[in-house]
């Protein structure tokens, strides 16, 4: 029993040197690289409409002033998007630029906002390159453990445009929903 306790107090200085302090203050900056799985569903017309699953990965950077988080959120989700009409399953990538607002609570929570500014999506069947361009907007929350956090994000984005072939089309009615899994390592400096 002994031995338990003298290794939980060798370890736990180590397992907080990740954790942010979340009841200063002061200002501080923060990075918050982050890796999950993404889920989500387009519908509409001008596409095909199917079901994407990626790795999605990126950052966020940006300040934190008494619990108050904002700054700008980057993201890349790469995997597979399969079409519910004929089961085809074709290449996906996604990027999306954005900006973020978020209040780490005192109870290890966070609620979160991001709007998406710029959202680029390509779909790549038969060698021919699809590219969805528009807006969206994530809602999230996170828990802070010692050295992490775990992220749950419902996200919609509306399709404004798509090209293929060097012809661009405006899309009306097109969007997809879904969910992000995520586990980030925020930094504060």
């Amino acid at each position: 029993m002994s031995r338990l306790i003298f290794i939980l107090f060798l370890f736990f200085p180590i397992a907080t040197l990740g954790v942010q302090d979340i009841s200063s203050d002061a200002f501080s900056f923060m990075l918050e690289p982050f890796l999950g799985y993404n889920k989500q569903s387009t519908t509409g017309s001008g596409t095909e409409e199917g079901e994407a699953k990626n790795l999605l990965f990126g950052t966020r950077l940006g300040g934190q002033f008494v619990g108050v988080q904002t700054g700008i959120d980057y993201r890349v989700a790469t995997g597979n998007y399969f079409t519910t009409q004929g089961q085809r399953k074709y290449e996906y990538s996604q990027t999306a630029f954005g900006v973020f607002l978020g209040y780490a609570t005192p109870f290890l929570l966070r609620p979160y906002f991001i709007l998406q500014l710029s959202t680029k999506a390509s779909i790549i069947p038969n060698n021919t390159v699809r590219t969805l361009r528009g807006k969206g907007r994530l809602f999230g929350l996170s828990l802070f453990l010692s050295v992490c956090s775990l992220n749950l994000e419902y996200l919609s984005t509306e399709w404004n445009s798509i090209e293929e072939g060097g012809a661009t089309r405006t899309l009306s009615d097109t969007d997809s929903k879904g969910v992000n899994f995520s586990v980030s390592w925020p930094f504060n400096f």
